[in-house]
């Protein structure tokens, strides 16, 4: 009997590791994602113009300021807000996506481009009053874009992809990274693209070389591989507890 039961709660932990690590290294924002790519975008568009102004400040990811004036936010359902009064208020903006935008970021005081889910990528070249499609080469979602001169930009996000601009984002190229975790943020310093991301430590992105570097060799590998060779193990070791 007490083979048994070391046997059942053996399998019962590798099972729940196995439920853990699913849910763990599967990308944060991938709720959306999926839920998204179910439903139909004309859905979210309805669901979105039945909430009120209270639902925008709840359903913002990323705000950006091009002058001491005027600041573009991006949210939830493609929304876009303006303010040109400090922040003061806001405005709607006509958005070409429904889908959920990630992030936002300025070049100069006109232009600007936002990333989101399915790889959505908008630009706008009049300070935020419209915005346009860009072609984009994923399909996977954009978590972060970041500026590194009036012409350069990167934009990180699931499946470790990165992409990269040089014409001020009126296109992309992805630059292979070897990485098949999702990529959070980026961050320009130095020279350098500061890159984090789910069990992944920190990368940096070389920006006169385009590679990609590890700060910490460990930060390689999967957080959950240890655990896992444990839990096997411990069953391993039940099933012989059980037949001796």
């Amino acid at each position: 009997m007490l083979k048994k039961l070391v046997w059942f709660l053996g399998f019962l932990g590798l099972l729940a590791l196995v439920a853990l690590i699913y849910l763990t290294t599967i990308p944060k924002d991938d709720a959306p994602n999926i839920i998204q790519k179910i439903l139909p975008s004309s859905f979210f568009a309805t669901e979105y113009n039945s909430f009120s102004k209270s639902f925008h400040s709840s359903s913002l990811y990323s705000i950006t300021a091009i002058d001491k004036k005027t600041l573009i936010a991006v949210g939830y359902g493609g929304v876009i807000l303006k303010s040109t009064d400090g922040g003061e208020s806001f405005k709607e903006i006509n958005s070409p996506t429904s889908f959920l935008l990630y992030s936002i970021t300025s070049i100069d005081k006109k232009t600007l481009v936002a990333v989101g889910l399915n790889g959505d990528i908008l630009k706008s070249s009049d300070g935020g009053e419209s915005f346009k499609e860009i072609n984009s080469p994923t399909s996977s979602f954009l978590r972060s874009i970041t500026a590194i001169d009036k012409k350069t930009l990167v934009a990180v996000g699931g499946k470790g992809v990165i992409l990269k601009s040089t014409d001020g984002g009126e296109s992309f190229k992805k630059i292979e990274s070897g990485i098949y975790n999702a990529l959070d943020k980026a961050i320009y310093f130095n020279d350098r693209v500061y890159i984090v991301g789910d069990n992944l430590g920190v990368v940096y992105l070389d920006t006169k070389e385009w590679k990609l570097h590890f700060l910490d060799y460990f930060t390689k590998k999967s957080s959950w591989f240890y655990p896992l060779l444990g839990a096997f193990l411990f069953y391993l070791l039940s099933w012989l507890f059980l037949l001796y």
